[in-house]
């Protein structure tokens, strides 16, 4: 009974970390929608990195279909979405190569030119750039996590309670 008592204020002072860390996560997101809607510009930037991403990797092509300059674009996004036209079009890239990495089978070099680069060593050194990972180490880590995924559910019960408890010291 006495331990029940003692456990409440970790429990109410974990609760307090995991509320904090969500309405931090959710102020971000409404942030950048806000961004999206006060600069409709940027709204339509974004749409057209989803269009084009695998075609089209240059600031360049965006700003004349949005009718502004490069600069002009990339002073819009450090000033709203703080980091530069390049990064926002390269982390779209990445969000694909990612899904497409954990969610197919298809070889890196399939991945390569699916995403219109035009071969496996720029694709990987852009992705190793981005991520710290190569696309093959990035696969392999997807893979193990998935393999504690299909662990049966009182197995990563019992992992965690184990981890949890003082039963490993």
């Amino acid at each position: 009974m006495e331990r029940e008592h003692s456990l409440i204020p970790l429990i109410t002072a974990r609760a307090g970390v995991i509320a904090a860390i969500v309405s931090r996560e959710a102020e971000h997101v409404f942030t950048e929608f806000k961004v999206y809607q006060s600069v409709p510009r940027l709204a339509k930037f974004n749409m057209l990195i989803d269009e084009f991403f695998r075609a089209q990797k240059m600031v360049a092509f965006y700003a004349d279909k949005l009718h502004i300059s490069p600069n002009y674009l990339n002073i819009l996004c450090k000033k709203h979405l703080k980091i530069s036209a390049t990064q926002l079009i390269h982390q779209r890239i990445c969000v694909e190569a990612k899904r497409l990495l954990q969610s197919t089978e298809s070889s890196i070099k399939e991945i390569t030119f699916e995403l219109g680069f035009a071969d496996q060593a720029y694709f990987s050194n852009f992705f190793k750039q981005q991520t710290g990972v190569s696309p093959s180490d990035f696969r392999e880590k997807d893979k193990s996590h998935k393999k504690w995924q299909k662990l049966p559910s009182n197995t990563k019960a019992f992992c965690k309670y184990l981890c949890k408890t003082d039963q490993f010291y």
